[in-house]
């Protein structure tokens, strides 16, 4: 099917890339220049010359001309990004940054992405953050330590399939997650709703702010919960003689919400609710204060292309 060969172009220009960066390994050639060149400005017989004894050996065989130089076509088009980067005298190391965690480092990693590029920059985070959670498991189990991940604006990076093995796993490796979304239901457009309640539960700690969505708001009480108490009715009864007048008081078993649709609809401004782990004080209220945040480095710094 159309479908089908669509796939089999995308596979083998996959494993094209693989096997070319397999080789400058090889040759401990680790370089982004080097990179470039193997995969845009060396010509088919030199590849196959190069790429001897490697899984995309057999894209260039004689038999296969036509088919070599179209999986050169879709792996071209698809490394166009890496033809922007450039060598740099700071290399950084995903893993060795987690090794100086352990050594004692209290340096955090900053992802940044702006709206704009986020659709871009989205396959990356998500890459990263795979990395990331396979190192902390790497690093074994150890409950007195605590690896913060925090990540902002968290149903605008889409779908991401490692955020539910960090939720359910990282915490006997010492990692810690605190996530913030504008709204449940951006959660629950991009994981379903089994799947979006399912990662919201394993947050142990909820804060919620305003909202006058009335959907959404319903959905805030009932998460919190509801109180049981008993109610009194009186009741009178009146006979002939004003000696036979009665009163009687009945009890009823009622339940209320902890907190009520309108609660969540008139929060000001950094107030919120607080749901909270420990049984015997389930919800409070907290009023915040704004932070001021020492302004240290650029959040985003583009790359100049005069430079390449």
């Amino acid at each position: 099917t159309g479908s089908g060969n669509d796939q089999f172009w995308q596979n083998s220009s996959e494993i094209l890339f693989i096997s070319c960066v397999e080789s400058l390994i090889k040759k401990d050639c680790r370089t982004i220049t080097s990179l470039k060149k193997i995969l845009t400005k060396v010509n088919r017989q030199d590849l196959a010359s190069l790429l001897q004894g490697t899984r995309a050996a057999r894209y260039f065989s004689k038999q296969n001309t036509t088919t070599a130089e179209s999986i050169l076509s879709v792996m071209t088009t698809g490394v166009r990004p890496i033809c922007l980067l450039q060598d740099s005298k700071q290399q950084f190391s995903l893993k060795q940054y987690f090794y100086n965690i352990e050594k004692g480092s209290n340096s955090w990693l900053f992802l940044a992405s702006s709206p704009s590029q986020r659709e871009v920059t989205l396959p990356l985070l998500a890459c990263i953050l795979e990395l990331a959670v396979s190192y902390l498991i790497e690093s074994g189990i150890n409950e007195q330590r605590r690896m913060w991940f925090v990540i902002d604006e968290l149903a605008s990076l889409g779908r991401l399939n490692s955020l539910s093995s960090l939720l359910a796993e990282s915490r006997k490796y010492g990692g810690c997650v605190m996530a913030a979304t504008q709204s449940l239901n951006q959660l629950f457009d991009k994981y379903g709703h089994y799947a979006g309640s399912t990662l919201f539960d394993q947050f142990a700690t909820k804060f919620m702010f305003r909202s006058t969505d009335p959907s959404t708001a319903r959905l805030i009480t009932d998460i919190f919960g509801n109180v049981e108490y008993a109610s009194q009715q009186k009741n009178t009864s009146y006979g002939a003689h004003e000696h036979r007048d009665g009163v009687s008081y009945t009890e009823q078993e009622k339940r209320k919400s902890l907190i009520t649709t309108n609660d969540i609809a008139s929060l000001k401004d950094l107030e919120c609710f607080v749901g909270l782990p420990d049984p015997q004080i389930r919800i409070t209220k907290l009023q915040l204060s704004p932070a001021q945040v020492e302004h240290k480095n650029k959040g985003y710094v583009p790359l100049s292309l005069s430079e390449e």
